[in-house]
């Protein structure tokens, strides 16, 4: 299990209630903890000095309406198979103008589950669950799967004293 909380004691801690109880593996990163650090200030300084890392966040922004200077935190876990997983990225991106960009390649096939609608391509799938949270996995059942935990539908992990100081 790991967990990186960017060092920030007001950091936005890991909620195991998004993490299946089936994991094996988590990564929990909270970007909004890290950018509030001095080395999160230092590092966001260096990337805005280089134009052409500020023409690529720029693009990013613009196409798929992800600010990285508004990015929230990102829980990823799984059951250890060969790449494959669960990513719950929050905060920091803009979800109609996302799902718009999304909509707009014809690989992909979009169905509905639960009153979500899950993009599929292959192994990859996402969901957008609001206006701050998405959820992406290899493929259309790790989505369902991922929707599900965080809808109470499967069960999530339980706290315990080490999960809740790596949570901390």
């Amino acid at each position: 299990l790991l967990a990186l909380a960017g060092g920030h004691l007001n950091a936005a801690s890991l909620e195991l209630g998004k993490v299946s109880a089936q994991s094996n593996w988590v990564v929990h990163l909270d970007f909004e903890g890290l950018l509030k650090t001095e080395v999160g200030k230092f590092l966001l300084a260096e990337i805005k000095k280089d134009p052409t890392a500020q023409r690529q966040l720029a693009g990013i922004k613009a196409a798929f309406g992800v600010d990285v200077e508004g990015l929230g935190n990102l829980t990823a876990f799984g059951r250890g198979e060969h790449d494959k997983g669960i990513a719950i990225p929050s905060g920091g991106f803009n979800a109609k103008q996302l799902e718009g960009f999304v909509a707009l390649n014809e690989n992909l096939k979009s169905s509905n589950y639960n009153g979500k609608t899950i993009y599929a391509e292959d192994n990859k799938a996402l969901a957008i669950v609001n206006e701050n949270t998405v959820v992406a996995g290899s493929g259309n059942d790790f989505v369902k799967h991922g929707l599900d935990v965080l809808a109470g539908k499967q069960p999530s992990m339980k706290a315990n004293d080490l999960l809740n100081e790596l949570a901390k």
